[in-house]
C-alpha cells in the first residue's frame, strides 16, 4: 500500500533528481526516490549482516561450533562431489 509523504529536500538534490526522471532513470520522481530508498535500505541491512558476522567470529563459542563442523563434514568437502 503505497502512502502520500512530504519531504525536504536540498534544491539541488531535487534538481538532480528531476535530471534523472527527465533522462529516463525513472518513470516518475516518486519511482526515482522508491527505488533510492530502497538502496539505501538494502545497503544497510548488508552493512548489518557484516557487523553481525564480525561479532559472531568474535565470540569463542561460535568460533567451536565452526570448528565443529568443518571437522564433521570436512570429508565431504574433498568428496570428488564438487566441481572444482
Amino acid at each position: 500500500m503505497k502512502q502520500k509523504v512530504t519531504y525536504q529536500l536540498d534544491a539541488d538534490v531535487l534538481q538532480e533528481v528531476r535530471r534523472a526522471v527527465d533522462a529516463g532513470k525513472a518513470r516518475t520522481m516518486s519511482e526515482f526516490v522508491q527505488n533510492a530508498l530502497e538502496v539505501h535500505l538494502a545497503q544497510l541491512r548488508r552493512v548489518a549482516i557484516r557487523e553481525n558476522i564480525r561479532e559472531a567470529c568474535a565470540d569463542p563459542l561460535f568460533r567451536e561450533d565452526v570448528r565443529e563442523v568443518q571437522a564433521a563434514y570436512g570429508a565431504t568437502a574433498d568428496d570428488g562431489m564438487n566441481d572444482r
